[in-house]
């Protein structure tokens, strides 16, 4: 019986052993290399090895490499319920991705959920602000800002600074924006804010009403005026307060065009004398 030489032996082990297919685009069959279908779409039961069917992927369907599998992949569902917006599967070639509704985050690394994030309180602010993967982070606001709101994308914000002419007349804090104002001031002891309307969105505190028609009064008038000067006119202020008198009980009068003051029976005197 014939054989065949060791070394054909050899040779024909070798080259069964250097025999391979592409393992992206191709599939061994029979000791054959056949072709694969691309990504985004299935092959049908009847492809042939060397010119395989593929068929497009249904809606909400994918397949992301390249394939002999007769079926896509159905594209994961976006629970509402779960607090996931709608997807959209546009592309057959890749597996969509379900993302949280705006104001939430997964509630773990495989998302399978989603939950609210975290609302600041008064006093902070969202420092980063939350989003599909990460929950807000609150930080307290510095001085010279300040948050009235709970909310989870709210940031601190600076204090107003007062325009040309006007004045903090109550001062921020990590809650509150400074207030502004415009003071006329009356003395050393004394202020009162004239001003009544809001100026560019900053706040001014009311004076009295009866306090501010009198401020407004006298400002027409070109100032302000004691209650004496009102009573009389231009030349008819007396010349001396009424009632004053002398040491002896005298009435002390005022001739026109006398500098001197004198009381009644001091001035006949000295007229006998001259």
């Amino acid at each position: 019986m014939n054989s065949f030489p060791s070394f054909c032996v050899h040779l024909l082990t070798c080259t069964a052993a250097q025999f391979h297919c592409d393992p992206l685009t191709e599939y061994e069959i029979d000791d054959r290399c056949c072709l694969k279908c691309g990504p985004g779409t299935h092959m049908t039961t009847s492809a042939s090895c060397e010119d395989p069917d593929c068929v497009e992927c249904a809606e909400n369907e994918y397949q992301e490499t390249y394939t002999y599998a007769t079926r896509c992949k159905r594209q994961p569902y976006c629970d509402p319920n779960r607090n996931f917006r709608t997807s959209i599967h546009s592309s057959k070639n890749t597996r969509a991705v379900c993302m949280c509704e705006l104001g939430f985050h997964c509630s773990s690394d495989e998302c399978l959920t989603c939950v609210p994030h975290t609302a600041c309180e008064p006093g902070f602010g969202a420092q980063p602000k939350g989003n599909h993967s990460q929950d807000t982070v609150c930080e307290k606001c510095l001085h010279g800002t300040f948050s009235n709101e709970n909310s989870w994308d709210g940031v601190c914000h600076k204090w107003t600074t007062c325009e040309e002419g006007y004045d903090v007349v109550e001062k921020g804090s990590d809650v509150l924006d400074n207030k502004c104002g415009e003071f006329l001031f009356l003395t050393d002891q004394h202020q009162h804010v004239i001003d009544t309307n809001t100026v560019s969105g900053f706040h001014c505190v009311e004076a009295p009403v009866a306090e501010k028609e009198q401020l407004q009064s006298e400002a027409q008038n070109g100032g302000i005026t004691s209650p004496e000067e009102d009573q009389y006119e231009d030349g008819d202020k007396p010349s001396s307060p009424e009632g004053v008198r002398t040491e002896n009980g005298n009435l002390v009068t005022q001739e026109d065009g006398k500098s001197d003051i004198l009381s009644w029976p001091e001035s006949q005197t000295t007229e006998a004398t001259v």
